[in-house]
């Protein structure tokens, strides 16, 4: 059973009564129910939130989407002041939030530049991750480029076989019969060559007589 919490006790303290809907989209059904049920057990041992009440929604297949689902949980919590509540947002990233108490909220300057400042680093620290992330998905698209084109050579078992080949083709056949197919022709080039010198040396010797 959870304690109970004396609510304007807390907000007397500097807390925030607020509704937070953290929704979860993703297959199949079971795994988005899942989802919600490991999101509130993260959230129960936050030190920034005193969860109240919760109630969560069986999930629906979501619209235009493919064999999706979306469910969504309604959070009635205590947030430990603004600095408490951005962290909320950014470690959930509930797709809504509502202050319910108190009706003003008041803060000194030194509060004002922790808040803003704490939340500028965290800002920094998520798109450091972005940024990374797309570095990595441009490098696997520009590799991902090349072995549609056939430029990537794939090494299995000492066994080196080329993209964009016929599956019944041997390795090593192509370069054989290219390799074949070259040294005919160097020998047909001969051949003629040696009929042309030939053919000329009977043209002088009639010439001569």
């Amino acid at each position: 059973m959870e304690e109970k919490v004396d609510v304007r006790e807390k907000i007397n303290e500097g807390y925030l009564k607020v509704i937070l809907i953290i929704e979860v989209l993703g297959r199949p059904a079971e795994h988005v129910t899942d989802a919600l049920k490991k999101i509130l057990a993260v959230m129960k041992s936050d030190k920034n939130l005193i969860i109240l009440e919760k109630k969560a929604y069986k999930p629906k297949r979501a619209k235009n989407a493919r064999d999706l689902f979306t469910s969504f949980m309604e959070i009635e919590a205590l947030a430990k002041g603004m600095r408490g509540l951005y962290d909320i947002c950014l470690d959930y990233m509930p797709s809504s939030i509502e202050i319910i108490e108190p009706s003003e909220l008041r803060m000194n300057l030194h509060q004002a530049n922790s808040v803003v400042n704490e939340f500028v680093g965290r800002l920094h620290k998520h798109n450091e991750v972005s940024n990374k992330l797309a570095s990595e998905n441009q490098i696997l698209r520009a590799k991902l480029q090349e072995a549609f084109r056939g430029r990537v050579i794939i090494e299995n078992e000492g066994l080196k076989t080329e993209f964009g080949k016929k599956e019944d083709s041997v390795p090593g056949e192509h370069e054989a019969g290219s390799a074949g197919h070259k040294a005919q022709e160097e020998k047909s080039a001969d051949a003629g060559a040696e009929k042309n010198v030939h053919k000329g040396g009977e043209e002088q010797e009639k010439q001569e007589k």
